[in-house]
């Protein structure tokens, strides 16, 4: 009895293991394909575990959500950085609407100043280089 109990614990301890790589993996930006495929199981039971997992969360993790989101608009801010240095319009209209959005999830309502925290640096950083850019386009230096 004692062996059945042991072996239905670690039975339960690999599909805990299993189920956290499997929300780390979506926190990362992987999509349930890419989860499947890099797990090598089949994409229905990603999705049973996500369903299961996901269905288990608390309210407090609407909070965590937005924390997810926060985090996968900034690393988006950075891999544009480059391209707004070098003043590609197209790279700066889409940080301008990942800001944003950044400042939705932060609380900041439309038309609300945001003068203080982060999302106002970065929105004066990108403001800053959108000059820069414009400068370098007309030839003022």
């Amino acid at each position: 009895m004692v062996a059945d109990a042991k072996t239905r614990q670690a039975a339960r301890d690999a599909r805990t293991k299993h189920a956290a790589k499997i929300l780390e993996l979506l926190r990362s930006g992987k999509s349930v394909a890419e989860i499947a495929s890099q797990l090598r199981i089949g994409r229905v039971r990603v999705e049973a575990v996500l369903k299961k997992e996901l269905s288990s969360i608390s309210i407090a993790a609407a909070a965590d959500f937005a924390k997810l989101q926060i985090a996968r608009l900034e690393k988006l801010i950075v891999s544009l950085k480059a391209k707004v240095d070098r003043g590609d319009l197209a790279a700066i209209d889409r940080i301008l609407k990942i800001l944003d959005r950044l400042d939705r999830y932060h609380g900041f309502a439309a038309g609300k100043s945001a003068d203080t925290g982060e999302g106002a640096r970065a929105r004066a950083d990108v403001l800053a280089m959108v000059s820069a850019a414009r400068k370098r386009s007309s030839g003022d230096r």
